[in-house]
């Protein structure tokens, strides 16, 4: 899918991804941390091992062309 495509599929609550960015990475909507009520676009580990932060996610231009957007899962984090 495109990119519009894609953020739609983001606003309707999915993650999606692009394979250029690897298996862990893909995009979401999310609180922001450090507030707690504003929405973000954030890069989310896919994997949810826990050792990299959700951070803000700032689309470049080879990801507005891209037409390899999918939607993807993120895995439930692992109880210790």
């Amino acid at each position: 899918m495109d990119f519009p495509a894609a953020m739609r599929a983001v606003l309707a609550g999915d993650a999606v991804r692009r394979d250029a960015w690897g298996p862990r990475r893909a995009v979401r909507l999310l609180k922001a941390p450090w507030n707690g009520t504003d929405e973000i676009l954030a890069m989310v580990d896919r994997l949810n091992r826990g050792d990299v932060p959700p951070y803000p996610y700032g689309p470049r231009g080879e990801d507005v062309r891209g037409t390899d957007w999918t939607i993807t899962t993120i895995q439930e984090r692992a109880s210790a």
